[in-house]
């Protein structure tokens, strides 16, 4: 435990994040219909892992923010967000391959061991809502959908969560924004969302994501939703896949997917079945005050549902998620309390067409980082009076590392045909326990100081702190 408080005092350090967007810098018209608000970030950070090693890296960062309405009905945003980091150890040469996540350059005097580099990333989005019930949109943006608060098992957005393997990893962990175009049509008990956009996995080879949603507004503001999704690609690869051909080179984007209103899971036979699917369930309870009650069921690439959950054969994929959520508000004091649970089956995420088909972007798992063959028990306490709040959190980890285990694994017609969930044999587990403050005395300025141990197969410590001003 000393040692775990020295760390403590080691990574105090600067960094950026602000709770409130009232912009300094806003410029409007003499109707005051149109404006524009502009925010300026400077930041610097600081994490230290130690698993028998110590790994340190500081990070400074500039963001600018811009947004406004061009008309009451049409809104606009957009950033941009520059990273220096300086590290203990060595960043390896990026050569700006999608599949090795989001690109960034070396600075040092050795570019093959370089400690210092730097990296980038912009997101932008407008939405034009012609009437109440009507939105456009297109964007440079991150997609998030479901309830799920620890493992979003469909489209997890922007979440970045430490995982104690990321260690050693040297590529940079966030997700990458998703290029895409979209709609939502909306009524009082039911609305249909629907976005097209296109990944990045290798320069010069295209990838496309489309996903629909079906969403049921109930009594007591619950919800449930259906949706779909197929994601495809360009890929060229030595061998014959299972069906005994040579894979598809050349893909475009399939308009029919772009179609409204016309369900995935018969279009994709319509092109020859040739992408990958997935269909997903969810639903969220708010029928009982300060509770909320909540479930994820991801359907990946399954041709029969009856047979979901048949261990004989790998590709009957799935992942599933649900939690619960306690809250109360009384005057400043805030306090929450959250457990979840989350299992995701062997080879969920993968596809044996290999990159092109794989449900990632810039080599980060659109669902849960968790990966295929993994599950996650998560709870935390949170309590917040003002401008301060403290959290607590426990989770337990397990996670395969047998084939089918990695987003990057590739089912062969020579591997075996059933499936083994933790294998015992090949599962590592561990715990983490986090504690995690935040202070923001002032609109324009926040604090935040968090430490996690770990036990079990990872032994050891992580220190997070961030300090910064925003104008």
């Amino acid at each position: 435990m000393p040692r775990f408080l020295a760390l403590l005092g080691v990574a105090l350090s600067f960094a950026w994040a602000s709770p409130d967007t009232t912009a300094h810098l806003l410029i409007q018209d003499s109707s005051q219909l149109r404006w524009a608000a502009v925010r300026v970030s400077l930041a610097e950070s600081l994490q230290v892992n130690d698993f028998g090693t110590m790994h340190r890296q500081s990070s400074t960062w500039a963001g600018l923010l811009a947004y406004g309405e061009l008309s009451p009905r049409w809104s606009w945003r957009s950033s941009v967000h520059v990273f220096t980091d300086i590290a203990n150890f060595y960043y390896p040469v990026n050569d700006y391959q999608p599949y090795h996540g989001i690109p960034y350059n070396l600075q040092g005097s050795i570019p093959d061991s370089a400690k210092h580099r730097t990296w980038d990333y912009i997101t932008g989005y407008t939405e034009y809502r012609p009437f109440d019930s009507t939105m456009f949109c297109a964007g440079l943006d991150y997609l998030h959908m479901g309830p799920s608060y620890r493992n979003p098992v469909a489209f997890r957005g922007d979440q970045s969560i430490f995982r104690p393997w990321q260690d050693t990893a040297r590529e940079i962990q966030k997700p990458a924004p998703i290029a895409f175009v979209g709609f939502d049509l909306g009524l009082k008990w039911i609305s249909y969302s629907q976005y097209s956009g296109k990944l990045e996995e290798k320069n010069t080879l295209d990838k496309y994501i489309h996903t629909h949603r079906l969403t049921f507004h109930l009594p007591g503001n619950s919800e449930f939703g259906l949706s779909e999704t197929e994601l495809y690609g360009t890929s060229v690869k030595p061998y014959t896949t299972q069906k005994g051909e040579v894979d598809s080179v050349g893909r475009t984007m399939e308009w029919l997917y772009a179609m409204p209103f016309i369900p995935y899971y018969f279009a994709s036979h319509y092109l020859g079945d040739q992408d990958n699917g997935a269909m997903g369930f969810d639903g969220i309870y708010r029928g009982l005050k300060h509770w909320e009650f909540y479930g994820e069921l991801f359907i990946d690439d399954s041709k029969s549902p009856l047979s979901l959950f048949d261990t004989t054969w790998w590709g009957n994929k799935w992942a599933f998620s649900a939690g619960s959520h306690w809250f109360m508000e009384r005057g400043k004091w805030k306090a929450e309390w959250r457990g979840e649970y989350t299992r995701i089956e062997p080879w969920v995420y993968t596809h044996y067409e290999g990159l092109s088909h794989q449900y990632t972007n810039f080599n980060q798992i659109l669902g849960s980082d968790l990966g295929p063959n993994s599950q996650e028990i998560y709870t935390h306490i949170q309590v917040g009076y003002d401008k301060a709040q403290l959290k607590l959190s426990l989770s337990s980890v397990a996670k395969d590392t047998a084939k089918g285990g990695s987003i990057s694994d590739l089912h062969l017609p020579t591997d075996p045909t059933n499936k083994v969930f933790l294998n015992p044999a090949s599962t590592f587990r561990y715990k983490e326990l986090g504690c995690d403050m935040s202070y923001a005395p002032r609109s324009f300025v926040w604090l935040r100081l968090a430490g996690y141990r770990y036990w079990g197969h990872f032994d050891g410590y992580r220190v997070e702190s961030a300090l910064g001003l925003t104008w």
